[in-house]
């Protein structure tokens, strides 16, 4: 049998809704070998006490706060876990579902010579048989990305970044402290991963590695990444989505940013005049 790793592993999640979704996760969770955890949920949900974990799991850190987003709350969880010394942060969506060796397999591509980021491979079905992306890409020039089911050998380029997915990533104690152990809460939704990306090739050279033996089940809709299908999306999310966009590219890519914003005026004057 492989070596347990006994670097501190902080694990956020990040409850909005789907309370079975979230009972599912921690059950999931609590049963990884072989790697020594600390879990965090921030409990956005208006509604939603969460009971049942908190009668079942007393060593699960619940956090209840209101909802200003989904980086505001994994940052509620970061300075929880900065407290506790954590080497590693595995940030782990509520749908998402990881075998019991998934801590594993992602922690042992764990450097601390370089910043470092590792990605699961998720699936969408609970066998495990049907892979439903392992990487993101975007490309900064078509203003579009998408989830591809390998890496396919694909590094960060002039046009095209890529990213891990963030229904279930780990990132290293040596890129928290660059980034002050915060994500930008400018992003409500969406556009998390390539944020981080892009802020963190400021400070360096960044290590991001995708490990195909990390399996996750991940639901998918319930928690969508930035990478996810605009076309899928209902209208509220594309609101956000677009928002994040345009956030996104005013921070990493002014130029660009321009000629987003000239584009989305010209496709609302077309529907405007076609409606």
């Amino acid at each position: 049998m492989s070596e347990n790793i006994s670097l501190k592993i902080g694990i956020v999640i990040v409850h909005y809704s789907n309370v079975k979704n979230t009972e599912n996760c921690i059950e999931h969770v609590v049963k990884q070998r072989q790697i020594n955890i600390h879990i965090v949920i921030i409990n956005n949900s208006i509604s939603d006490t969460l009971e049942r974990i908190i009668e079942k799991y007393k060593n699960v850190k619940i956090i209840r706060t209101t909802n200003k987003g989904f980086s505001s709350a994994n940052n509620i969880g970061l300075d929880y876990l900065r407290e506790h010394n954590i080497d590693i942060v595995w940030f782990l969506n509520n749908d998402a579902f990881p075998k019991s060796d998934a801590g594993y397999e992602l922690a042992k591509h764990y450097t601390d010579k370089y910043i470092w980021l590792g990605g699961s491979l998720l699936y969408s079905d609970k066998e495990l048989t049907t892979i439903q992306a392992q990487s993101g890409i975007w490309n900064i020039y078509t203003f579009n990305g998408n989830e591809i089911p390998n890496i396919d050998n694909r590094k960060n380029s002039i046009t095209t970044l890529v990213y891990p997915i963030g229904a279930s990533f780990m990132i290293n104690k040596l890129a928290l402290d660059k980034i002050g152990w915060a994500l930008d809460e400018s992003y409500f939704l969406y556009f998390e991963e390539l944020d981080l990306v892009c802020t963190l090739k400021k400070h360096g050279e960044i290590k991001i590695t995708f490990s195909p033996e990390s399996k996750v089940y991940h639901i998918g809709g319930a928690s969508a990444g930035s990478g996810s299908q605009h076309d899928k999306k209902s209208k509220l999310a594309k609101l956000h989505f677009d928002k994040s966009k345009r956030i996104f590219y005013d921070k990493h890519f002014p130029i660009l940013y321009i000629l987003l914003i000239i584009i989305e005026r010209i496709r609302s004057a077309k529907n405007i005049f076609f409606a």
